[in-house]
């Protein structure tokens, strides 16, 4: 009943406010059409490591060894869901959808997403890349608290594993013959962290790729020179 509703409601409510959110706007009004009651179930979800509402308190007793191993082993019940609208950083480490490379399901020579090991919960601080590295240094924030860094590496862990077993089931099903196996193969993984999860390698290592701007040039790129999602842009 609702989804007819839905699709009919969203380029109608897109065509007046065309950002970010309009489609759940839309899903909301054919909710309402409809006069769909809908049941809030908040631990069946995890999003935001520094909420209280969540799921979380289902998994502060996971061993982190247990949801970072290959693969992750959780044996008690936990939430469905990890909602990655988060970018998650711990250190020099970062989980982010939106830099997960375009054709790492069908491009069998990129390599998988390299994988932190459950020590990296020891570290206090979130590593932020700069919007240009050939201007900036990256910047560190504090964690607050041991907890929060330890749902912050759970949350890498969990879905940087579960996109290489995506990852390898899809490239199994165009190439059948090949070998397939659900884990990650951690020779390859670690010849070549690959971005989104992967160190930061530094200002020189990043500017390798980046053409050098003048001094006298804004120290900001504008949006147009930054380069589609998930790829390097130049420097303005």
């Amino acid at each position: 009943r609702l989804a007819p509703i839905w699709s009919e409601f969203a380029p109608r409510v897109y065509a007046q406010y065309p950002y970010l959110l309009a489609e759940m706007y839309a899903y909301c009004m054919a909710a309402a059409h409809l006069e769909l009651r809908h049941t809030r179930v908040n631990h069946l979800m995890l999003s935001n490591v520094y909420v209280q509402d969540e799921g979380w308190t289902l998994v502060d007793r996971v061993r982190l060894e247990d949801a970072c191993a290959d693969p992750p082993t959780l044996a008690h019940t936990r939430p469905a869901f990890l909602h990655y609208c988060q970018n998650y950083r711990l250190g020099d480490w970062m989980f982010a959808k939106r830099r997960i490379p375009h054709g790492l399901v069908s491009d069998c020579s990129l390599h998988l997403l390299a994988a932190p090991a459950a020590n990296v919960s020891s570290l206090r601080y979130e590593l932020h890349p700069p919007a240009n590295p050939c201007r900036h240094e990256p910047t560190r924030k504090e964690v607050r608290s041991a907890k929060h860094a330890n749902r912050t590496l759970l949350a890498v862990c969990l879905a940087t594993w579960h996109v290489n077993a995506a990852a390898q089931r899809a490239r199994a099903s165009r190439a059948s013959s090949a070998p397939f196996s659900l884990g990650v193969n951690p020779a390859r993984e670690q010849a070549r962290p690959f971005a989104p999860t992967r160190r930061y390698r530094g200002r020189e290592s990043s500017c390798s790729t980046w053409p050098r701007a003048a001094p006298s040039r804004p120290s900001r790129p504008s949006t147009a020179s930054r380069g589609a999602p998930g790829r390097r842009g130049h420097c303005a």
